[in-house]
């Protein structure tokens, strides 16, 4: 698990997405999608400005490079220290 799937996870949560909508829309498997945010693999340049628009943010945003509201960044620590992401529901 790694800073960047968590943030990436919490996009989604927050724009309602599923990862199946996240996969169809990015054009990759459900598999892809899920690596990206249990961090086992890196999106490519080309997929983190598709995955930024999906989510309406810029790519700082998206990878938290900007200031992010402190309740999202406790849950990431906590996230982080869990060592997994809650499952959706």
């Amino acid at each position: 698990m790694t800073r960047l799937g968590v943030l990436l996870w919490l996009r989604r949560q927050a724009t309602g997405k599923s990862i199946v909508d996240v996969a169809r829309h990015m054009g990759v498997t459900i598999s892809k999608a899920r690596e990206w945010e249990g961090g086992n693999d890196d999106p490519t340049r080309a997929e983190t400005r598709k995955l930024a628009r999906l989510y309406g943010c810029s790519e700082e945003q998206l990878f938290g490079s900007e200031l992010i509201p402190e309740r999202e960044a406790w849950k990431v620590l906590d996230i982080l220290s869990a060592g997994e992401l809650p499952r959706d529901l």
